[in-house]
């Protein structure tokens, strides 16, 4: 039997002059298969085997039926097919198939072929012309498909033909990223490119003519462009052209599924992917969680057939695992192992699946349950051997032998749990729509016996392998009504995905896939909405979702962009349950490719060619488009406190492109390049496309901005261990934008400046590179100066396996290792171990040595290169640090020139006092602390606030503010005996010394409280907090913007802690809703929150702080606040603070004491930081109208250190009353008018709030 490896295809009217030119082919070439479409239709079948000539010994010909063609009128041409006759090559005609492939111009026609490798196979040819719609070219597929199934049961399925894919995204995508490195070599050596005359193996560059494509059990898919000079996209279409073929791409990839490696959730239909997975001997990941009975085993023929022995062999003898005896579980033990590791071992051995998809860790390999709960298959697989081997490997009397039995019996007791897991997932599945949880029956399953029959009743198992079946399950993926599910059907899958129960956390899941209708979209996002308000508070609800995919079978391109603006609100909440953990991003998938999965997570490389080739294109239609234009900047962005630089490339199109078909192949081909669609309806409403080769996911607007900048803050990124301590830089973002007009253009650079600046960030060059096409000439040079600065590697420095921007330094690895590992830490090592030297001398000179590797030049320029981060630090301060500890242990007498050189290093302070902090909890000398902390006193008073020295537990000591030199009340408040310390973003909250909290307010998007029970001698707990100070708050001798510095223009803290009797309630929770539209569409939150009051876990909603509502968003507000209304009078008492307090259009006052400034859009300025209740305001009144203590108006103002607050100044300060006449004349108010009284009127203006703020600035520089 022979082998196919050649296959050529084309369209002979367009390649081949004559007949005669195909068999020249045949003669130079001999492919196994010659597959010509569109042949003129001249002759008769007999007369084409006739002109063979010398091959018709060889090859043998097969035409589409004359009579099938005769039925349309337009038909003159037909589908050709050449084979060897070694291969037993049949056609495949079927007339009621076929009639209305003929009235749609879309030809179709295939032969069976016995390939030695594949057995037997199908072949199409197949010719979509060029006005089809998309549900005619499903119905092809599905024609195919079926035809497959009443053939081969192994799904070899090849479809060759001409699509007229000009569509990058969708050709390039499957080429570039579904292409295995062996792909070629299973029964196709070589593919033969009649447009190039080349044989590939891989084909890289396709942009336009025909793909074969191949349907295989492994469910890869292999693809040929194979005309460079055919018509193009827009001559064979049209303008208005409107079917995309990535609708294609989506029908065949619900013909079959080629997710065969990820982890998916699929809602509906059958779950034949894991079917596949299984067969292929992938084991299934433990994050996977298959919601779908598995019964399809027959389309997996030989592999389907071992996998059916495994389920249908394994489970009875693991049926009654937990009432069998100890010997009796070791017995069916042996026997599911020698089951399942000589079948499933030999599928690895077919499939060639390597062993890195076992966790080195793991030392047994649970197989999962494979279908929903019901049948368990409970079998280990030892890593390297089975069970049973290690059994039979040791004496039965031995102490080993025991242990194995007695593993086994706990493992028994782990089955038991998991039978109690498996019951509330089945008596809760029918959870209320409010989110709350019914009880179970506990008497409902008084065995796993009865639970089996339950589940086996409700979730049957069907093992019959019948082609009507084979074929239903297929054609459940392409029909052409959608799957519809009840909410109720989509509330019970969501349950058994994430069981109601806050102590069973919910499993990692990789890809959430609907493929619903698109009406259902709200019922999915309800569910969801519910699941992630109630996990909010586990740590794992952070990783709900890593990947969000939602489909449509609507025809068209809008209606998947409707989809996605619909699932916004979603999206909004998700990105703030997992904004927490930075290695897990949300991202929203764009539509236009559905093979996104298989790409690599990060080609950076890509973007460069992106940009360049959308531009290219751009040039060549720039003539028939004249007033487009492309703008891109670059913007290099530079930390005000690191010298780090970070670039940008942002490049905007104007609004004349929005509706024109060139924007929508741009989207394609950028989401081909996993360069991410996001469109956001928050401030601004535009799409944004993010990559970078750290960074990936798309975000909205403001959370975008948010993510970028605080990220680069904090330089903090999880690497894939989840090691806290791995800090990575982002080094360039590139931000793509398709902008309004040059207005909007402007007033997003303004916002985006404003974000850079609070984050203590400045652009360092706005427009460095500003291309304008169309009349301009000069695009050519810019666009290749802007990609050579960003292309250029050596900008960039690896440092431990961290990226780092060199900043213009000619810097070495090397050169920084040798240096850190080498002379300096040798160094200080032998002055540690001079024996003749006293302790305080030996102090003085290691104190000295590092005073002077810090003013060498090389440690100064890596210092510069690095920045003062603890992830920059962590490579050299760290062994500095650690030196000077070790001298101070060592040493009676603290050395002042050691405190004066830990002074001196930015960003140590706060590890001196956090090893000071664990000496005293220690119960070290203490006199020797305390003179720790006086010399600290005399560097730095703002640093240390107070050590509570009696208790052996002191208070949290930082207050980070430098607007004031002296601590202000406003930013250390003690209510009740406790404390609350402002620490840049992080809101201490202090409960006696013991338990402190932590308030989380990141860009006052979100606003979430964490309490860590905190002992000082958990020295884990204790690093995790000082880490977090490090990354927060641990450079205090460089200028920053804080939280509650109402100097800065773009402080926009609305967070207002209204300190209620801490006593009595603790640690409230605080909810910050910001996205009114996740209001309006998702009334649910609502009776989440009612429920969370209800159930009583000790969550109490001191206050619901609202963001400033859009005009249509009216009603939803009302709604909520009376519904809050309610659940106040419900469930706080008059003690508490009201929680209806809201901010309105332009400006609120939610007391006399606070004073809101509005900048604009939902931007706010709180002027006077914190306040608390009246009663509580006594000594701690901050109030605008009132001076600070020391300040006497009749005697003028203190001179010296008490005229210390901005609002102070700003408004009836005497000694400013010149420099408020000034400014009053400025802003064009008159002299006699209140300041204070007309802030509403000034901030309106951008001119004079300019002026205003400008003002503000040069007080507050005043103050310190």
């Amino acid at each position: 039997m022979a082998t196919i490896d050649k296959i050529i295809s084309f369209n002979s009217d367009r390649h081949l002059s004559s007949f005669d030119d195909a068999l020249g082919l045949l003669s130079t070439e001999k492919p196994s298969l010659l597959l010509m479409q569109d042949v003129p239709y001249k002759e008769d079948r007999s007369e084409h085997q006739d002109r063979l000539g010398d091959h018709s010994a060889e090859y043998e010909i097969f035409c589409q039926d004359e009579a099938e063609l005769n039925q349309s009128t337009h038909h003159s041409r037909d589908n050709v097919i050449i084979a060897k006759k070694s291969l037993n090559a049949e056609p495949i005609v079927d007339s009621s198939a076929h009639a209305w492939m003929s009235k749609s111009e879309t030809s179709v026609f295939g032969v069976i072929v016995n390939d030695s490798l594949a057995k037997k196979m199908v072949v199409f040819s197949i010719y979509i012309r060029p006005k089809e719609s998309f549900e005619q070219v499903r119905r092809a597929f599905n024609w195919m498909i079926e035809q497959t199934n009443k053939v081969t049961s192994t799904r070899n399925l090849f479809i060759l033909g001409d699509f007229n894919s000009h569509d990058l995204a969708w050709a390039q995508g499957f080429n570039n990223y579904l292409l295995p490195p062996d792909a070629m070599k299973k029964g196709h050596k070589e593919l033969f490119n009649p447009g190039t005359g080349m044989f590939e193996t891989h084909a890289k560059k396709h942009t336009r003519g025909r793909f074969i494509a191949s349907f295989c059990a492994s469910n890869q898919l292999k693809i040929l462009n194979d005309v460079d000079g055919g018509p193009t996209f827009r001559q064979q279409h049209g303008e208005k052209y409107n079917l995309s073929y990535i609708d294609l791409a989506i029908a065949g990839s619900k013909a079959a599924y080629k997710l065969p490696v990820f982890s998916v959730i699929d809602l509906h239909g059958d779950s034949y992917h894991n079917a596949i997975m299984i067969s292929q001997g992938l084991p299934v990941k433990s994050r996977t969680i298959l919601t779908n009975r598995v019964r399809n085993f027959g389309a997996l023929g030989k592999n389907g057939d071992k996998f059916k022995t495994i389920l249908t062999e394994c489970g009875p003898i693991l049926a009654n695992w937990r009432t069998k005896s100890c010997d009796d579980q070791i017995d069916a033990m042996n026997k599911a192992a020698d089951i399942l590791t000589s079948n499933l071992g030999q599928l690895k051995d077919e499939m060639l699946v390597e062993e890195r998809v076992v966790k080195p860790s793991a030392k047994f390999r649970f197989a999962r349950r494979i279908n929903r709960n019901s049948m368990r298959l409970i079998a280990m697989v030892r890593k390297k051997r089975s069970i049973k081997k290690t059994l039979r490997s040791v004496d039965k009397n031995c102490q080993s032998y025991k242990k194995t039995k007695k593993r086994l019996v706990n493992q028994s007791k782990g089955v038991r749990k998991r039978y109690e897991k498996i019951k509330r997932l089945v008596s809760s599945s029918s959870s209320s729509s409010n989110g709350r949880r019914e009880n179970y029956d506990d008497s409902k399953f008084s065995s796993p016996d009865e639970l089996d029959l339950f589940l086996s009743e409700h979730y049957p198992i069907e093992l019959e392998d019948t082609d009507s079946q084979r074929q239903r399950s297929l054609l459940s993926y392409n029909s052409a009504e959608p799957i519809i599910l009840s909410d109720e059907e989509i509330s019970q899958s969501f349950n058994l995905v994430f069981p109601p129960n806050k102590h069973f956390p919910p499993a990692r899941v990789d890809h959430l896939i609907f493929r619903s209708a698109y009406a259902q979209v709200d019922s999915v996002i309800n569910e969801i909405c519910r699941i992630s308000l109630r996990c909010a508070t586990v740590p794992t609800a952070c990783r709900l979702v890593e990947g969000l995919l939602l489909t449509d079978d609507e025809e068209g391109d809008d209606s998947n962009f409707r989809l996605i603006h619909k699932a916004q609100p979603l999206l909004c909440l998700l990105e703030k349950i997992v904004a927490r953990r930075f290695n897990r991003l949300l991202v929203v998938e764009d539509l236009f490719n559905p093979n996104i999965y298989s790409q690599p997570r990060y080609r950076q490389d890509d973007m460069y060619v992106g940009i360049n080739h959308i531009y290219r294109e751009y040039i060549l239609l720039k003539e028939r488009h004249r007033n487009i234009k492309l703008t891109i900047y670059k913007l290099s962005i530079e930390s005000v406190y690191e010298s780090v630089s970070h670039e940008f490339l942002i490049s905007t199109l104007d609004e004349d492109l929005l509706d024109n078909p060139l924007r929508h192949w741009i989207a394609n081909y950028l989401s081909s390049r996993h360069i991410k669609v996001s469109t956001s309806n928050s401030l601004q409403s535009s799409e944004f496309y993010v990559t970078s080769g750290i960074f990936q996911g798309s975000l909205l607007s403001n959370s975008l901005l948010n993510y970028i900048l605080h990220a680069l803050r904090a330089g903090m990124h999880l690497d894939e261990t989840g090691n806290h301590n791995a800090f990575i830089y982002m080094d360039n973002i590139y931000l793509t934008y398709f902008g309004r007009n040059r207005e909007y253009e402007g007033r997003f650079f303004v916002a985006f400046q404003a974000y850079l600046r609070r984050m203590g960030l400045r652009l360092l060059d706005e427009r460095c590179s500003s291309l304008r096409t169309g009349s301009d000439g000069h695009h050519a040079i810019s666009l290749v100066r802007i990609n050579g600065n960003i292309i250029e590697e050596s900008d960039y420095i690896d440092i431990l396996g961290l990226k780092f921007f060199k900043a213009g330094l000619k810097l070495q690895e090397d050169s920084i290792r040798e240096f850190i590992n080498g002379d300096f830490a040798h160094k200080i090592r032998e002055l540690h171990q001079l024996k003749d030297l006293p302790l305080d001398h030996k102090a003085a000179r290691i104190a000295n040595f590092i005073k002077t590797s810090i003013s060498n030049s090389i440690f100064c320029r890596m210092r510069s290169a690095l920045g003062t981060t603890r992830g920059a630090m962590s490579s050299c301060e760290d062994i500095i640090i650690r030196s000077i500890k070790l001298a101070l242990c060592i040493t009676p007498h603290t050395s002042k020139e050691l405190i004066k050189l830990i002074l001196g290093l930015p960003g140590l302070k706060f590890s001196f006092i956090e090893w000071v902090i664990k000496r005293i909890s220690l119960g070290s000398n203490r006199k020797v602390v305390e003179s720790y902390v006086t010399l600290l006193r005399q560097y730095d008073s703002q640093l240390c606030e107070k050590f509570d020295l009696e208790q052996n537990a002191p208070r949290l000591f930082v207050n980070h503010s430098v607007d004031t030199i002296h601590p202000d009340p406003a930013h250390v408040v003690r209510v009740s005996g406790y404390s609350i310390y402002v620490v840049n973003f992080w809101t201490v909250i202090e409960h006696g010394g013991k338990h402190f909290s932590l308030v989380h307010v990141i860009d006052k998007q979100i606003v979430t409280v964490k309490q860590i029970k905190h002992s000082l001698y958990d020295t884990a707990k204790y690093n995790y907090l000082a880490t977090l100070f490090h990354l927060f708050g641990s450079d205090v001798s460089k200028p920053r913007n804080f939280m509650f510095n109402p100097g800065n223009e773009e402080i926009k803290s609305i967070m207002n802690i209204e300190c209620a009797d801490w006593k009595a309630v603790k640690l409230r929770e605080m909810i910050w809703v910001n996205n009114w539209s996740f209001i309006k569409c998702k009334q649910r939150c609502i009776s989440e929150i009612e429920g969370r009051l209800d159930a009583d876990r000790g969550l109490r909603i001191d206050k619901l702080i609202l963001g400033k509502p859009n005009a249509d968003d009216q009603v939803a507000r009302n709604m909520l606040f009376a519904k809050l209304a309610e659940l106040k009078k419900k469930h706080l008492d008059e003690n508490h603070t009201p929680i209806t307090k809201a901010i309105c259009e332009d400006v609120s006052i939610w007391s006399k004491k606070v004073n809101f400034l509005s900048l604009g859009s939902n931007d706010l300025i709180c002027l006077s930081g914190l306040h608390l209740r009246e009663n509580e305001m006594k000594k701690n009144d901050l109030g605008a109208n009132e001076l600070p203590p020391g300040c006497n108006q009749a005697d003028g103002c203190d001179l010296n250190n008490n005229c210390n607050t901005l609002l102070h100044r700003l408004f009836t300060c005497p000694r400013y009353d010149a420099q408020r006449m000034r400014l009053k004349v400025k802003l064009g108010l008159e002299p006699t008018v209140q300041l204070e009284g007309n802030l509403v009127g000034v901030v309106s203006d951008a001119r004079k709030r300019r002026i205003l703020l400008d003002y503000m600035k040069k007080l507050n520089k005043n103050i310190n």
